[in-house]
Parts: C-alpha cells; sequence; structure tokens
C-alpha cells in the first residue's frame, strides 16, 4: 500500500518521501492486514511494537470482570495506537479490535529511540514527534480527569 505517511500520520510530519524508505527499514516496519473482526491484540499483551493504522479502524475495548465491554477508543488512518505501553514496557490492559478490513504498519518501538548505525539525521525528527504526540495524549487524558473526575 502507497500512501503519503508524512501527510496523513503526525509521527512522520516533516519527513520527505526519500527518507521514508530509509526511515522505515530503520524503524524495521512490518505492514499487515486485518479482517473485519479480526483480534488486533489482546488484554494482556506485552508488545515490542506499536501501530500505525493506514486504513480501516480498530477499536481500543476493555473488559470488564462481568464481560461487559466498553470501547475506550476508536483509531482511524494516521494515528498511532499502543505507543505508550510499549515504550513504558507494561502489558496492555485493553484489547485492540479491527472493526473492519484494516491495514496497520508495525514500528518498532526499540529502534525508533536509537538512531541507526547510519545516524540518519529525520530519525531525530521522527522521536521529536513521538514525544509530541504522547505529550498531547497525556495533555489530553489530564484534562479529563479535571472534566469527569470520577470517571472509571
Amino acid at each position: 500500500m502507497k500512501i503519503n505517511l508524512s501527510q496523513c500520520c503526525p509521527l512522520f510530519l516533516g519527513i520527505s518521501e526519500n527518507e521514508m524508505d530509509k526511515l522505515l527499514s530503520c524503524l524495521d516496519a512490518r505492514e499487515r492486514r486485518y479482517q473485519k473482526g479480526e483480534l488486533v491484540i489482546s488484554a494482556g499483551a506485552k508488545i515490542s511494537r506499536f501501530g500505525v493504522l493506514l486504513s480501516g479502524t480498530v477499536e481500543i475495548q476493555q473488559e470488564d470482570f462481568q464481560g461487559n465491554i466498553t470501547i475506550v477508543a476508536q483509531i482511524t488512518p494516521g494515528q498511532l495506537f499502543a505507543e505508550a505501553f510499549v515504550g513504558a514496557g507494561a502489558a496492555l490492559p485493553v484489547a485492540v479490535l479491527s472493526t473492519e478490513p484494516s491495514v496497520i504498519l508495525w514500528l518498532d518501538y526499540n529502534k525508533l529511540l536509537s538512531p541507526c548505525q547510519y545516524a540518519c539525521p529525520f530519525h531525530a525528527t521522527v522521536i521529536k514527534n513521538m514525544i509530541k504526540i504522547l505529550a498531547n495524549k497525556n495533555i489530553f487524558l489530564n484534562a479529563a480527569s479535571v472534566i469527569y473526575p470520577n470517571a472509571p
């Protein structure tokens, strides 16, 4: 699938098309297709890659002790998911389910943080972009906790 990642995904903002192939190689990018209803990540899994949704839709779901499922988030093309858990080395307390045929680009988090042997200058750009994405998600979650202080 050939799409312009720097236009659809904030992680790749500032990366030229010429740099993109090198960068994806540095990050050991792997593209995988999922069918509607297919489990992408099971709750409790500990993974080393985070996802960039290229097409389709996936849901982040949490199941309570009675089996009730809450949709925590719906991920649309260009968005990242699982990056905070991968970065923390933590197991995911949620499941990720493909709600329609989807294509996900899986990136190695450790390779994102460690510049490759070629010391690619665009690698620093992607690291800055990741920090900004994580910071924005943190701000959003903190704002939500102020607005809804008693939410589960």
